[in-house]
Formats: structure tokens, sequence, C-alpha cells
């Protein structure tokens, strides 16, 4: 989940995020009796959060500028790649 997270959401997940996901697919497996099966449950939820499905970045509010927000690395690099894809 860490590593398809990573790539879906542009960030590293957080351990909530994780242990959301892997929830997700635990219960679906044991409810459907298929490892695979409780897989795609925490995949389609990766695929539907608003974290893959919107750029989304929030920032910081800037302690030298209060009117301002700063971005952290992760946030400008998907800035950038989005302003480069032209």
């Amino acid at each position: 989940m860490t590593r398809l997270g990573r790539k879906a959401f542009r960030r590293p997940l957080t351990t909530e995020e994780v242990e959301r996901y892997a929830g997700v697919a635990e219960n679906a497996a044991q409810a459907l009796g298929d490892f695979f099966g409780g897989l795609e449950f925490a995949v389609a939820g990766l695929l539907l959060s608003p974290d893959f499905l919107f750029r989304i970045e929030l920032g910081a509010e800037d302690p030298a500028r209060p009117l301002l927000v700063r971005y952290d690395g992760y946030e400008l690099a998907s800035r950038l790649s989005y302003l480069l894809r032209t």
C-alpha cells in the first residue's frame, strides 16, 4: 500500500492512511475469503480518494509572512510537474 499510495497521491502516505487502506484490504479479504479481492477494494479506495483525483496543495502558513502559504517539497514538486507537462 505504501508504494502504490506514494505513486497515486504523489507523496508518502501518512501512518493513518496506510492503516486505513490496509484495514480495508484486510476486512474485505476476510469478508470475501479472497486476499486479492481485498486488495482490489483497497486499490479502489486509493483511486477514489480526493488526494488521487484532484491536485491538493494546501501548504502551511508562512510564519514570516502570515498572508502567504509555504509548500513542502512534495506539494512544490507536484505543482511544478503540472507546469512543465505542457
